[in-house]
């Protein structure tokens, strides 16, 4: 209130890491009572930091963002609790096992990236608990 934000107008948005950042900023703001937050738009999100997709082992050794990168990235934050039982949603988002009740998502990834799969799966899920997720995965 202090700085003038209307707190029913608020969306979160991230690219990659911000992606999985936006989606944690959604999870946080529904189970601590945050505020009611309008949409997420989360472009190619980095999601879960188990790196078993099958776009994960298809696309390991292609592109700028590789396997490799990726779990260079998800150890730089997770250490060595990386792909273990005691990983945050709020740090890996695909960890959570409750997707409902999340404001509008909108989702972006492309066919050829280790992402897709699981920025697929994320949509379903949310889309399984009757929640709203438009999902876009581009091909090339």
């Amino acid at each position: 209130k202090d700085l003038g934000i209307d707190l029913t107008q608020i969306s979160v948005a991230g690219v990659s890491a911000g992606g999985g950042l936006a989606a944690a900023m959604a999870l946080m703001a529904r189970d601590r009572h945050g505020p009611k937050l309008q949409g997420q738009l989360l472009i190619c999100p980095m999601l879960d930091d188990r790196d078993q997709t099958f776009s994960t082992l298809q696309y390991a050794d292609i592109g700028t963002w590789n396997r490799q990168s990726n779990q260079v990235g998800w150890t730089a934050l997770l250490g060595k609790k990386k792909g273990t039982q005691g990983v945050s949603p709020y740090a890996a988002p695909s960890r959570t096992q409750d997707l409902s009740n999340l404001p509008p998502a909108f989702i972006d990834v492309s066919s050829t990236e280790i992402f897709r799969d699981e920025d697929i799966d994320y949509a379903q899920r949310i889309w399984q608990t009757g929640g709203v997720a438009e999902l876009h995965v581009w091909p090339g």
